[in-house]
């Protein structure tokens, strides 16, 4: 049981987090009787959401369940084992149409995101008590909706999530953006026309900036308060590069890179990561293999994955379909609201993957590391002050790992003055 929990803890380094301290977490006093500050919606990150499932297959893989009525897949702490990964992964994968350029999950897998709107379901995205009891893993959001809580804000109505599908990219998430604008609205309107802060964890970043970039300057300005962005990865994290090259198991040793690989080059997710070439050097290179290396550019991308065997349909669409038109610069265009972009620094992240004397891709490789918040480089998540706008609020936290941007002292109560005014 010792040797599980502490699987269970290095597997989610990367994405669920351990309890704060309470008493860490300043508590501003304000009258009860008005709002403590702007609404709150809360977009999370990649993983950052609950995914249930349903199966009702004809053929699967061996020793996995064909039939299950609704359970949760992600996060499952429970399921999270060796053995039972592959039928996670089956679950999970996802299967792109160049001809429609949608992504459908398996035939006879259906997949639904619970508690849009709520909170519960990105406070935790393993509510288990398995998940409580192994270090309380399942954690996610729940250390900053306690901070607001705590200084008078309203689970479910001055503050709500919008968790979504972290597998598809914002373009194949039209009903998605459709829900959250109505969330926004609902939300202004529960909340005596005030209008709405917008919270953003990593990935939900580039969906936030996605989706006010597709809305008039005359909503914006009526519902849309300020965008406050945690450790979004502007530019793509190498840990996406890892994941569709040789699989990224986050740490676990006991987790095969190669299985969870299958489902990692599935995702769109995986593809709208990758690092971006506009920020980088066109010889900056991430890839060293015996045959030849490899940079971010388009043309080494796609020679890449075929020659991992893979198609360049998901990646150029993924790429073109979710382009900002804007090639001069590595951002979308500014969303044109007050934005405060929040990252963590000085803690080494992957930068490249040396496969060198080695079964390339099918090993792991040698990882050298530059500066940033361990997930994220500095160059990637410091991309925002390429917008030169009045609007843009930069905010850096030394030693702030990519998710202590959502549980830290420090991050949380930067959020609680932005939000509560106070000095």
């Amino acid at each position: 049981m010792i040797g599980k929990i502490l699987f269970f803890v290095s597997m989610l380094v990367y994405c669920p987090i351990a309890g704060l301290n309470a008493a860490a977490v300043v508590t501003f006093t304000k009258p009860r009787a008005t709002l403590p500050g702007p609404p709150v919606v809360f977009i999370p990150g990649d993983g950052g959401s609950m995914v249930e499932a349903r199966l009702n297959m004809t053929t699967g893989r061996k020793g996995c369940p064909e039939q299950r009525d609704w359970y949760r897949l992600w996060l499952n702490v429970e399921e999270l084992i060796p053995k039972d990964v592959p039928c996670q992964v089956q679950a999970m994968q996802l299967f792109f149409d160049p001809k429609t350029n949608k992504s459908l999950s398996r035939e006879g897998v259906e997949i639904r995101i619970p508690g849009f709107g709520n909170t519960h379901d990105v406070e935790y995205i393993d509510d288990s008590w398995l998940a409580y009891f192994a270090d309380n893993v399942g954690a996610y959001a729940h250390n900053l909706v306690e901070a607001l809580v705590s200084n008078g804000y309203i689970r479910g109505r001055s503050v709500r999530g919008a968790s979504f599908d972290f597998r598809l990219s914002m373009a194949s998430n039209t009903e998605y953006f459709l829900r959250l604008r109505k969330l926004i609205e609902s939300t202004y309107a529960d909340n005596s026309n005030t209008n709405v802060a917008l919270i953003s964890h990593s990935m939900g970043g580039l969906y936030t900036t996605w989706f006010l970039n597709h809305q008039s300057k005359a909503w914006k300005d009526k519902y849309i308060n300020s965008f406050i962005s945690l450790s979004t990865p502007w530019a793509g994290s190498t840990e996406s590069l890892q994941a569709i090259v040789s699989g990224f198991t986050f740490h676990v040793p006991l987790l095969n890179p190669l299985v969870v690989r299958t489902e990692q080059r599935s995702w769109e997710s995986n593809f709208l990561l990758l690092p971006n070439a506009k920020v980088w050097p066109s010889g900056k290179v991430f890839i060293l293999t015996d045959k030849r290396n490899y940079t971010a550019q388009p043309s080494d991308v796609a020679d890449l994955l075929q020659e991992l065997g893979l198609s360049t349909d998901i990646y150029h669409y993924v790429r073109d379909a979710n382009d900002p038109k804007n090639t001069s610069s590595v951002l979308p265009p500014h969303p044109e609201v007050t934005t405060y972009c929040m990252y963590g620094t000085e803690l080494a992240t992957d930068n490249v993957y040396d496969y060198r004397a080695k079964t390339f891709p099918d090993v792991q490789p040698i990882i050298s590391t530059v500066p940033g918040d361990g997930t994220v480089s500095h160059e990637s998540l410091s991309s925002c002050k390429k917008w030169e706008s009045s609007k843009t609020v930069e905010m850096q936290f030394p030693s702030a790992s990519h998710t202590d941007m959502l549980k830290g002292k420090d991050p949380i109560n930067a959020i609680l003055k932005i939000l509560l005014q106070r000095q």
